[in-house]
């Protein structure tokens, strides 16, 4: 299998799995797809099982006697006696068989939109996993850059202190920085230490034994068609020096009615009408309530069999006994049955009346499926509305941290500023960056959300 390749070209290579190879062996290997899959060929053989009651059902019967003693006045010196009878049954007509092939081959759909619905989460668990790994790969990397550049400063308190410019507090208020930050940073491994497990368990393997090793950290928002063209839309207002402004907020506003207009939120609800496994599972459990009351009312009807026997009758003891199997006298007969219930206390009406209730509930229950999905995808294009306006706006404010840090240092380097200004700074790029990269994470975070809540689990597939 493919995934088998890609599993050996992670252990040997070492190298970082692509999102594409991680959604392969996710959907080949994570045991909720595996069982779902198993249950879709119990749901054949069940049919297959319903549509053997249409053949013919052959039995074969065969009885052997013997009695305690002889019978020497008869000349019979073996006491035993044989019966053996070929019996075949078809049945010509039975309405519940009939509708017993129908159900079955709605149990095989409603298993299929379950493997649907479990591959849709182990997708999205995949995709935000992955992510989540290359997002605690980035802060551990600015945790890092943090520890460093406040061990630079604390070196350069500790100097102002050697040549008297500097107390021991402050040496000492650097050096709890310095601490603090380290407890951060650990914080932030053992966070990636936990998303990596999480994933190889997604992936289908014990986080002990998993062989995978996880060292991705791009997250590109832009490798995304459709957050690609919605990012430029939204650049192309959100500038830098629109931070700013005071038209801010309203041209935010502006924006995202343009990007995320009412057409948008449509063309969403169509998709998860057509795509969403529990939508698509509620329009089966429809159809099984239906069937099942015309498996009710079949009830009603008679079943109608062919019968067909062909055997050989004992003949009494005292006359020439079939003393062996092959002595017997075989005799055919052909007839047919008809079983038909005429009344049984009116218990076929209510049956009928209750497989009817059940069905409207079951029709009330898609209804509110529906609805709720529909509101799920509106949550989510919400909240991807909300990320997008944060990648932007911390994108921007990342440069101007990085700008303002430099003039930092260089105020620093003249001595027109002090340690605790350029600390300042320092912080300030830290969060920024920090943003930047939980914005990256948010905006494709909340879009594979979509995907998720619309049940489209290819990105760009097309409408049915």
């Amino acid at each position: 299998m493919k995934w088998i390749l890609l599993l050996v070209t992670a252990v040997c290579g070492l190298e970082a799995l692509t999102l594409k190879e991680a959604e392969e062996i996710a959907l080949a290997n994570n045991p909720q797809v595996q069982a779902s899959e198993q249950l879709i060929e119990m749901a054949r053989q069940g049919r297959l099982d319903a549509i053997s009651k249409w053949l013919p059902q052959l039995n074969i019967y065969t009885q052997g006697f013997k009695t305690q003693t002889t019978m020497p006045l008869l000349n019979i010196t073996k006491p035993s006696t044989f019966l053996t009878e070929l019996t075949m049954t078809q049945t010509l007509f039975s309405s519940q068989t009939l509708y017993q092939i129908g159900i079955s081959s709605l149990m095989i759909e409603q298993f299929e939109r379950l493997l649907e619905a479990a591959k849709n989460d182990v997708l999205y668990q995949t995709r935000t996993l992955y992510f989540q790994v290359a997002l605690d790969h980035k802060k551990v990397k600015t945790a890092q850059e943090h520890i460093d550049l406040l061990s630079y400063l604390s070196d350069r308190m500790q100097g102002k202190y050697n040549i008297g410019e500097a107390t021991a507090y402050n040496v000492n208020q650097a050096r709890v920085a310095v601490s603090n930050v380290t407890d951060a940073y650990y914080k932030t491994v053992q966070m990636l230490k936990s998303h990596e497990d999480e994933l190889a368990r997604t992936l289908g393997y014990d986080p002990v034994e998993s062989p995978f090793t996880f060292n991705q950290e791009d997250i590109d928002v832009l490798q995304v068609p459709e957050l690609a063209e919605k990012v430029k839309a939204a650049e192309s207002i959100f500038q830098d020096e629109c931070i700013l402004k005071n038209q801010f907020v309203t041209m935010q506003s502006r924006i995202m009615d343009k990007i995320f207009s009412s057409s948008e939120f449509s063309k969403w609800s169509t998709y998860a009408d057509a795509y969403r496994p529990d939508i698509r599972l509620s329009e089966t459990n429809v159809k099984l309530a239906e069937e099942t009351v015309k498996l009710k009312r079949g009830e009603y009807w008679p079943t109608v069999s062919l019968i067909g026997n062909y055997g050989g009758a004992m003949t009494p003891y005292l006359y020439q006994p079939s003393t062996q199997f092959n002595n017997q006298i075989f005799q055919w007969a052909v007839g047919f049955s008809v079983n038909w219930t005429i009344f049984d206390g009116t218990g076929r009406e209510r049956r009928i009346k209750k497989a009817r209730a059940e069905s409207r509930a079951i029709r009330y229950i898609a209804k509110k499926v529906t609805q709720a999905a529909h509101t799920e995808v509106r949550v989510q294009l919400y909240s991807m509305q909300k990320a997008l306006a944060q990648y932007v706006t911390s994108t921007a404010n990342y440069k101007l941290a990085q700008e303002t840090l430099e003039q930092a240092k260089s105020q620093l380097d003249i001595g027109f500023t002090t340690i605790y200004d350029y600390l300042i700074s320092v912080d300030g790029l830290i969060r920024a960056k920090t943003a930047q990269d939980e914005g990256r994470f948010d905006l494709l975070s909340s879009y594979y959300a979509l995907l998720h809540a619309s049940g489209k689990t290819k990105e760009g597939e097309s409408e049915k």
